[in-house]
């Protein structure tokens, strides 16, 4: 099988095609020109295809563009038809995730990393509390937690994320 492009790029693309423009496809996905400029540009070198024309201030789908525009629209809508059916949230649905973690790493590693998330997942709030205690999780509705130490806490579902170099 062929190698897929992320779901991201295909929804940077089929916004771009039914928009005709990378700015509105951006507005709409919550990222940036650039970032729906890049993702397009690598499609087309993995494809090797152009797949856009630039015409003035307005951007029209190449003849390879309409016929992957169509392929992906006809995708992406089977792909909401199953998970309405299973019962995903509905898309502009706020959800959220609670987050819990030491100053030290939501300072440093975590809050560099948060503009990423919300980039890739505008649907989805974050709400981060921090603390040096240890929280029970369940009580307090605490999805993920991002602790300093070598694991091992009882009932929590422990996965190392890196080592720490002093």
């Amino acid at each position: 099988m062929a190698h897929l492009p992320s779901l991201q790029t295909l929804r940077a693309f089929q916004a771009a095609g039914r928009l005709q423009s990378y700015s509105k496809a951006a507005r709409e996905l919550g990222l940036t020109h650039s970032a729906v400029s890049h993702r397009i540009r690598e499609l087309e070198e993995q494809l090797g295809v152009t797949l856009f024309r630039r015409n003035g201030n307005s951007m029209t789908l190449t003849t390879e563009g309409q016929q992957l525009f169509g392929k992906i629209t006809q995708g992406m809508s089977l792909l909401e038809d199953a998970f309405r059916a299973a019962g995903a949230p509905t898309p502009g649905k706020r959800r959220s995730v609670v987050v819990s973690s030491v100053p030290s790493m939501a300072s440093t590693w975590l809050y560099r990393r948060l503009a990423e998330f919300r980039e890739l997942q505008p649907d989805i709030d974050v709400e981060l509390r921090v603390s040096e205690r240890l929280s029970d999780y369940r009580r307090e509705k605490i999805d993920v937690g991002i602790r300093l130490g070598a694991g091992g806490w009882e009932g929590l579902n422990a996965v190392r994320l890196f080592d720490e170099a002093l």
